[in-house]
């Protein structure tokens, strides 16, 4: 068992005792207040007093005990903070000879002539991208508006030429209700026998 909880027990039972003293003096104080008697009234008075006596050593010790178990405490957390801070240094001693062991292996030059030459490699290829987009130019000045005059002179050159019959439209006669014939129906009726019918068409 701990000593904080010893002290912890100790003090319970110390309270306990204070309140059955303070039971015994509400008796007592009753008795000297409601009895008739003098030599009553007397001896309640001082088991009264003896049980207030038996009740302030009680509470001091009380009070001892409660001091004590707050500085028990009090050490306690402080030793429990020493020993978070001593983890806290090795841990940050840990990593302090990690980190000079890995900046060991890096140089600063290094790395400065890494990032040089690496935007030296991004400016040559933009450089060859903006080289690579480049539109040519044409070996001789070209004049907007002659092209123009040159492109109307081949229009009308085509309109000049024979068309080839192909392109053109073939023009349907109109034709009226009245002009339509339709064949001639024969005046005589038609035959009976199939026989006659069929003689008549060859």
């Amino acid at each position: 068992v701990s000593t904080q909880s010893t002290g912890d027990s100790r003090g319970s039972s110390l309270e306990a005792k204070i309140k059955q003293i303070d039971a015994e003096i509400m008796k007592q104080k009753n008795i000297m207040t409601k009895s008739s008697n003098a030599v009553a009234r007397n001896q309640a008075k001082q088991r009264a007093l003896q049980a207030m006596k038996r009740k302030k050593m009680y509470e001091s010790q009380r009070d001892q005990m409660m001091t004590q178990s707050f500085n028990m405490e009090q050490a306690q957390f402080t030793t429990q903070t020493l020993q978070d801070t001593q983890l806290q240094v090795q841990a940050m001693k840990s990593a302090n000879l990690a980190m000079k062991s890995q900046f060991k292996e890096l140089n600063l030059d290094d790395i400065e002539d890494l990032q040089d030459d690496l935007q030296e490699m991004f400016d040559e290829a933009n450089e060859i991208q903006e080289i690579m987009s480049r539109s040519y130019e044409m070996p001789y000045d070209v004049n907007e508006d002659d092209l123009e005059q040159e492109l109307m002179g081949l229009e009308l050159d085509l309109g000049e030429e024979e068309i080839p019959s192909y392109l053109t439209s073939v023009e349907l006669p109109s034709a009226t209700p009245g002009d339509l014939s339709l064949p001639s129906v024969p005046a005589t009726g038609v035959p009976a026998n199939p026989q006659t019918a069929s003689n008549l068409y060859l």
